[in-house]
């Protein structure tokens, strides 16, 4: 999906009142920034934001899918002559798209048929992403990278994470997905809802 379409989707986002949530661009954010070997006072400086901001950005608590399209462009424009590597300023980006897959997933009042799971084909790098904070396995991009510089302040999550309540109205959600979405026009929200509920690890799974 590229950035119009990202555009869309964040957008609507906003204005319909769904949950937002920004933990796995976050967190794509933060190995960005480390591998950059920078403080997020110091990553702050260099992108002309607040380091609450950075640490918003980071935690999720103020998700990335939240900044203006045109301002997230200077951002990354900004994060490119910082000699980001380009396979994870490209990883950013699909982490934006699986943030706006997970908070529609998250939200208990949307509807099936409005799911955008069944707009597009997920590629690959993009359900790697999707997937990692429900198996914990970092997706290619982020496998490949060199050891940051540590400058680490205190213990940190070894990658984005779901409360234990959140995963279980993810996978409640891509059940009820997979069972609803029966129309002709529907196999691919079906599909997709049915790939993703493969990684819940509760014993009723594969029934």
């Amino acid at each position: 999906m590229r950035s119009s379409s990202r555009q869309t989707l964040t957008g609507s986002q906003g204005t319909t009142g769904r949950p937002r949530t920004g933990v796995i661009s976050g967190y794509v954010f933060r190995v960005i920034r480390e591998q950059l070997g920078l403080t997020q006072e110091e990553a702050a400086e260099q992108l002309r934001v607040s380091a609450d901001t950075i640490a918003g950005w980071e935690s999720g608590r103020r998700p990335l899918t939240a900044v203006p399209i045109g301002q997230m462009l200077v951002h990354r424009h900004r994060l490119m002559q910082m000699d980001t590597v380009p396979a994870l300023l490209q990883a950013l980006d699909r982490a934006l798209e699986a943030d706006v897959l997970l908070a529609c997933a998250l939200d208990d009042k949307a509807r099936v048929e409005d799911s955008p799971l069944g707009a597009w084909v997920m590629q690959r790098d993009l359900v790697e992403l999707l997937a990692w904070p429900l198996n914990h396995a970092p997706p290619q991009p982020i496998r490949d990278l060199p050891a940051a510089p540590r400058r680490r302040r205190g213990p940190a999550p070894s990658g984005p994470e779901l409360s234990p309540s959140e995963r279980t109205r993810f996978f409640t959600q891509m059940r009820r997905t997979a069972e609803q979405a029966r129309g002709e026009d529907q196999f691919l929200l079906r599909r997709q809802a049915l790939y993703l509920s493969g990684y819940d690890d509760q014993p009723d799974t594969p029934e």
